[in-house]
């Protein structure tokens, strides 16, 4: 899954990785510049989308793991906002 979301979703992850380890630091001011998420996610996961189906001939492989990748990419987008 995280392989999956890495390219097209990969730096809002590692914005998120690096927020979180920042703020138990409590050095939140050092944080870089907020990803640009809002303009790419809808075209990035119908792309994510379209290759997995591509990928797995067997539709309910290929549906569990566009679920699973939706769900984690929901969790990184969650803790994005509590940063």
């Amino acid at each position: 899954i995280e392989e999956l979301l890495s390219p097209p979703f990969g730096g809002m992850i590692a914005f998120v990785k690096e927020a979180e380890a920042l703020l138990e630091k409590g050095q939140l001011e050092r944080l870089r510049g907020e990803e640009g998420f809002s303009s790419t996610w809808k075209s990035s996961v119908e792309a994510l989308s379209q290759d997995v189906m591509r990928s797995f001939s067997n539709f309910k492989n290929g549906t569990g793991i566009i679920q699973g990748a939706l769900t984690q990419l929901i969790q990184y987008y969650h803790r994005f906002h509590k940063v």
